[in-house]
Formats: structure tokens, sequence, C-alpha cells
């Protein structure tokens, strides 16, 4: 099993073209904060990763497996493709309280 471990994770989605909104017209919405810390254990056949780096010719989304007979440098240059299916999908795993909230002003 791959073990994959995550910690203060931070994600958002601000509001998007909002400086070419006019003053009367501004964009009410705010940025939603979801924190947590927790691990997961993942088959490695069921985990992707995806390449990040600057080489060209490499292979561009990879298996747990793949990623696994990397040596760390290369590892380096991947991450998890899709961390939602990695939690889902995972055999055994532990959460401390996952958060939401509305970012402040």
């Amino acid at each position: 099993m791959l073990g994959v471990k995550f910690t203060s994770l931070m994600c958002w989605d601000g509001p998007t073209d909002a400086i070419a909104l006019k003053p009367q017209e501004k964009d009410m919405s705010k940025d939603i904060i979801v924190e947590f810390s927790g691990w997961c254990r993942v088959n490695p056949e069921n985990a992707r990763f995806q390449y990040t780096g600057e080489d060209e010719g490499a292979k561009f989304i990879i298996s747990g497996a793949e990623w696994q007979s990397l040596s760390e440098d290369e590892r380096s240059n991947y991450i998890l493709e899709d961390v939602v299916a990695a939690i889902r999908d995972s055999g055994d795993n532990e959460w401390t309280p996952i958060y939401t909230f509305v970012e402040a002003e």
C-alpha cells in the first residue's frame, strides 16, 4: 500500500474577473477555505500522479506503482493527481476535523 499524508491543506476558488466589475456591481462572493489534516493508505495501482517538472519527454500521468519505482529526486517532480479519489478509495485512513469556512475580509 502507498501511504499519503495530508497536513493543513487549504484550497479555495476566488471570484473571477473582479477587476472588470464596476463599483456598483461589486462581486460579494468570498473565498471558501477547507482545512484538514490526516492520512490515507492507497493501493499503488489505484493512485495516479501527474508530472509537474520541465522535461517534455517525461510521462505526464503515472500509476502509484510507477511513482514508487522512481528515485526520490524523480518523485519530487510528480504530485498526486486526485486527492479526493485517493481518500475515497483508501483502505485505511484517519482524519482530524475538517473545517470549512468563509474567508474573512
